[in-house]
């Protein structure tokens, strides 16, 4: 699963690719492709991003690759 990131002017929209399928962004579509997947690849961005918004995305893509990583290592050990 990828998050893309498209702004036009000062509107963002977020969207899901998943097996190069494309979703309009929704949380619940998003846990249930972690839940099922546990894998988030880094996020693409289309349009005028500031590096800050870019550092501020990837940051919070990568807290929940952590997170991912970290629930599946505790289901590994039970």
């Amino acid at each position: 699963m990828k998050l893309k990131f498209k702004k036009d002017n000062d509107n963002i929209k977020v969207s899901i690719s998943d097996n190069e399928t494309i979703f309009d962004f929704d949380y619940i579509r998003m846990i249930n492709i972690l839940y099922n997947e546990h894998v988030i690849e880094p996020a693409d961005f289309e349009g005028d991003f500031s590096e800050e918004e870019i550092n501020r995305i990837n940051m919070f893509v990568k807290e929940i690759s952590d997170k991912i990583v970290s629930a599946e290592q505790v289901l590994t050990e039970c």
